[in-house]
């Protein structure tokens, strides 16, 4: 299990030395079961108004992504596991992170309020 979770450290951190607000967009999104573009369009828009959309492709098709369909992606699990440990980390140490990972949580829960698949990964985020 060592080797996994260092595999999906190397992962992160190879994505985090070239495109960081990639990684960004991916752990505010690590919460989600599934991402939806919809839903990637409106995290980046939310949180990284500033970056262009091609940050959007690059996640979609960067290693922290398993599976892709025209309606939807999973993370890794690994590499989402590991995401959602940084993001836990931080958000224990910083109300401010603790309050941007809520307010992912609610557009997450917006974005999926007519899905059947409404759930979200984020308990042990304690937000």
């Amino acid at each position: 299990m060592a080797a996994v979770l260092t595999s999906a450290r190397d992962v992160v951190s190879r994505v985090s030395g070239t495109r960081p607000e990639v990684v960004t967009l991916a752990e505010l999104l690590s919460i989600a079961v599934r991402v939806e573009p919809e839903l990637l369009r409106a995290m980046r828009l939310r949180f990284l108004p500033d970056a262009g959309a091609e940050i959007e492709s690059e996640w979609y098709f960067s290693p922290l992504v398993a599976e892709r369909s025209d309606d939807w992606c999973l993370f890794d699990p690994e590499v989402q596991a590991e995401l959602r440990r940084g993001v836990s980390v931080r958000v224990r140490a910083k109300l401010f992170e603790r309050i941007r990972m809520a307010d992912a949580r609610k557009l997450i829960e917006r974005a999926h309020i007519d899905r059947k698949s409404t759930r979200l990964n984020s308990s042990h985020l304690g937000i």
